[in-house]
């Protein structure tokens, strides 16, 4: 396993785990519609077992993986546009270079 891939791991466990966190804790807030929280939910566990199955079994993830994260990224905006009649642009600028780290990792190592 290459530094990248260490590296992919702790960052993509530490944005999922962050996320499914997020999620549970929206279930008792409300601040969402629980259709759109539950797809973000959806798109974290999706993200950590992909992330589980590469490094136990070295898998194949990359399409999983981009699937979860334009998931997360679906849901967050929709999030933003229920509770604030908008997108905040730099929010997501921050998720997508996320998302963008975790993939350049995972193609580099």
């Amino acid at each position: 396993m290459s530094i990248y891939h260490v590296i992919l791991l702790v960052i993509g466990f530490l944005y999922s785990v962050m996320t499914i966190l997020a999620c549970i804790s929206q279930y008792f807030f409300k601040k969402v519609t629980p259709v759109n929280n539950t797809v973000m939910l959806v798109g974290g566990v999706v993200l950590f077992t992909s992330l589980l199955l590469f490094l136990l079994d070295r898998r194949e993830i990359l399409i999983p993986v981009i699937v979860s994260l334009v998931i997360i990224h679906i849901a967050a905006i929709l999030n933003g546009l229920y509770m604030y009649k908008k997108v905040n642009l730099s929010h997501h600028i921050a998720r997508f270079c996320i998302s963008a780290v975790i993939i350049a990792l995972y193609l580099i190592g």
